[in-house]
């Protein structure tokens, strides 16, 4: 009897006292997409009496508008509408998952408890709006805590998706994925919020999080998506040359300055690299003749945020070679070593020279060639023994397409210090002993021989009456005995002597 009075009360009273007393908490409306779950949050209170009554087996009954049982927790699979008692009764907790919402299924619903014969309540007064809609779950919304931020400032994006059954909540992706994420799983909301630093790559970068659900009703994938400004100094400041690649030297070429910022550049400034900070410049654009001076220029970018300065860009122009001060020799006692620089565009070739013969590489001539990283050449030579070998000079010889340099390093005079040091006669010195020896026996034997030879033809001449008359005659027969002799006795020493006349005269 006491059931049915409570029973009565509660289902037909909607002012006083009791009606206080027992209540329902529902939303009043739910969505949800055709074909989902839903979950109904839920939680009642009772009289505090009548708190006694509530145990294990009582039960909970959602009905509709019509008073029509659609879900019973005693037997979810055979209701109506298929779902689950989630909630602990004992702990006034009636939340319920109902499965499989059609469009059909668009209706009020309210809560009944069944606790035996003891407490019947229906919670009729305070129902919740299920309304189902067509066409799949919404797309995910963004929000941001500033649109447009300096760089280096913290971001947070959140995503918020729907999440009507919190038996199979959406899946939250990001793309890219810039920093950590948090997420949440609320009543009917998922959001995931990300959270990163912004810097100049993530200027005008789409973010985007996309929500997958995965349910009876299949799989839905929606996304949603911003765009992020983000406000820097000048990056990337380059400066390029037009036309490309070396030239020759005066002519004219374009440098440009470009660099990447936001807000855009509002001035650019040309500087020559001469170990000073020198204008020559201003605007994006700079011409000029090219020159060893103007090598190396760069320039500087600026806007509101800051400024950046490009790296140096050489400008490369075409330039016959040319050997520099550095080059030089060093002579030991049993070597000469001797290095060659050069520079000039396109880079130059090193060759040496030994009395006017190209060197290679040997066991007698140690030559190396390198690179330097102001785009010069060095070449190195080693002459091993240089006082044994028959050589004078030394030059280095660099070329290019523009040109040709030359440089003498050494004069290799040959002494004989170290020869006679060691008690050895030069072969030299042998030869024009032996050649001075020899030219003096000889002259001697002329001298006796011509004498010889004038007492004969003075005999003969003893008896003509006119001893004149055969003058010529005497002469020509004194040459002839001299000459003859000379060519009888000396005929072998024709390799050192053009002929035996040098050595009459000599005499």
């Amino acid at each position: 009897m006491s059931g049915a009075l409570i029973l009565l009360l509660v289902g037909f009273l909607s002012q006083g006292a009791l009606c206080v007393e027992f209540k329902v908490s529902v939303p009043q409306t739910i969505e949800v997409f055709g074909g989902s779950c839903v979950t109904i949050p839920c939680s009642f209170v009772l009289r505090q009496d009548y708190n006694q009554f509530l145990h294990q087996a009582c039960v909970g009954i959602w009905k509709d508008s019509h008073n029509q049982e659609v879900f019973d927790s005693r037997k979810p699979q055979t209701s109506k509408i298929n779902g689950a008692l989630t909630g602990n009764l004992n702990q006034k907790d009636c939340t319920t998952t109902l499965y499989n919402m059609q469009l059909d299924t668009s209706d009020y619903y309210y809560f009944r408890l069944e606790c035996n014969k003891q407490l019947n309540l229906n919670f009729y007064y305070q129902s919740v709006h299920i309304v189902v809609k067509g066409g799949g779950p919404p797309r995910p919304t963004l929000n941001i805590n500033q649109q447009v931020v300096k760089e280096g400032a913290s971001v947070r994006v959140t995503c918020s998706a729907a999440a009507p059954c919190q038996a199979h909540p959406p899946t939250l992706t990001w793309t890219p994925g810039l920093g950590d994420t948090q997420e949440t799983l609320g009543t009917f909301l998922k959001t995931s919020a990300l959270i990163f630093n912004a810097t100049s790559v993530h200027h005008r970068m789409s973010i985007s999080c996309t929500a997958t659900y995965d349910g009876q009703a299949g799989r839905f994938v929606l996304f949603n998506n911003l765009t992020l400004e983000v406000l820097y100094a000048p990056k990337h400041t380059k400066v390029t040359v037009s036309p490309s690649g070396p030239g020759p030297e005066g002519s004219n070429v374009t440098l440009t300055c470009s660099s990447d910022a936001n807000p855009a550049v509002t001035e650019y400034i040309w500087f020559r690299d001469d170990g000073g900070q020198r204008t020559i410049g201003k605007g994006p654009i700079l011409n000029i003749q090219t020159c060893k001076v103007h090598s190396s220029i760069t320039c500087k970018a600026s806007n509101a945020y800051g400024s950046q300065y490009a790296k140096n860009s050489p400008i490369q122009f075409q330039s016959a070679p040319q050997i520099r001060s550095s080059s030089g020799c060093i002579k030991h006692a049993d070597q000469v070593s001797c290095s060659c620089e050069a520079e000039g565009v396109p880079a130059p070739r090193l060759l040496w020279l030994l009395d006017g013969f190209p060197a290679d590489h040997s066991d007698e001539f140690a030559i190396s060639h390198e690179s330097l990283s102001d785009a010069g050449v060095r070449s190195n030579i080693t002459v091993n023994q240089p006082q044994e070998r028959n050589l004078s000079t030394l030059v280095c010889r660099t070329t290019n397409s523009l040109g040709t340099a030359s440089q003498r390093f050494y004069g290799l005079i040959l002494e004989s210090l170290k020869s006679e040091s060691q008690g050895q006669v030069p072969l030299s010195v042998f030869i024009g002993t032996t050649v001075f020896l020899t030219a003096a026996f000889v002259c001697s034997l002329l001298f006796a021989l011509r004498a010889q030879c004038s007492l004969s033809i003075m005999g003969q001449s003893a008896g003509n009456a006119d001893p004149f008359a055969n003058s010529c005659q005497v002469e020509t027969e004194m040459r002839y005995c001299i000459f003859t002799h000379t060519i009888f006795s000396f005929r072998w020493f024709d390799e050192y002597l053009y002929n035996s006349h040098v050595f009459v005269l000599l005499c």
